[in-house]
């Protein structure tokens, strides 16, 4: 049996794109009233700004940071970035931590595990304070065990230390535990590099991204998580890759 399940968070435990797209209009529209400038102006600026954050600060937190966006795009604007930075900020995460909210069965699934005995732990990209500000928002820190951040172990998925981090965090060997994420190259390929049986999570039928990974379950539904969870060992050593459900077992 199962006795520790790690879930990734954004795109995971709750739909991340859209809340994102939308936060990020709304800061858009904000600066946009304050200094007369067009939406789509804005979004050039902000995802130029993105785009050299992430290249710059490649595998760690900091790549995520959203005030770095906001400042870069205030600079390619011609705005004082000091002036609009955290006001964007604000205003970006303000919509997020208010509109975002747990994935369909999620909450049930968290609750059933914590009351069965099975540990709970995360195993996130982005910086801490703001990964810890969304458990609590969605109104799930109670349930979560052990809470790994790329902030904490220095090195972003699939990178081996956030992995190892999580694992030594639990007290358990790997083997005792699944991970279930998102990204086939992040999530299933780490997991799987570091010995952790993974679960991809797949709701909108996203095509592979990196190499095969032998024994991987995917999902649909979180409400499928269960019965894997409960699996007899000698299911799990028959499984191989493939666009499998729950029933095909």
């Amino acid at each position: 049996m199962v006795k520790a399940v790690i879930f990734d968070l954004d795109n995971t435990l709750y739909n991340y794109d859209a809340v994102n797209e939308q936060a990020i209009e709304a800061a858009g529209k904000w600066l946009c009233a304050e200094v007369q400038i067009a939406y789509e102006e804005f979004l050039k600026a902000f995802q130029k700004g993105r785009e050299q954050t992430k290249k710059a600060l490649r595998n760690c937190a900091a790549q995520h940071n959203r005030i770095i966006y906001f400042q870069k795009a205030s600079e390619y604007l011609g705005l004082n970035p000091v002036k609009y930075s955290l006001e964007l900020y604000d205003v970006y995460w303000g919509y997020m931590l208010k509109y975002m909210c747990p994935g369909p069965g999620v909450w049930e699934l968290l609750q059933r595990l914590n009351r069965s005995g099975v540990k709970v732990a995360v195993c996130t990209d982005l910086t801490a304070h703001i990964q810890h500000r969304k458990l609590r928002e969605l109104g799930i820190a109670d349930f979560v065990d052990v809470f790994v951040s790329s902030e904490e172990a220095g090195a972003e998925k699939p990178d081996r230390r956030i992995f190892d981090m999580t694992i030594h965090k639990l007290g358990m060997p790997p083997s005792e535990m699944i991970y279930v994420g998102d990204s086939y190259e992040k999530d299933v390929i780490g997991a799987s590099d570091a010995g952790i049986r993974p679960v991809w999570f797949n709701p909108y039928g996203r095509l592979r991204k990196g190499r095969e990974v032998k024994k991987t379950l995917e999902i649909t539904r979180m409400e499928e998580l269960e019965r894997y969870i409960y699996m007899e060992e000698d299911v799990w050593k028959k499984t191989r890759y493939g666009r499998r459900k729950c029933c095909d077992f």
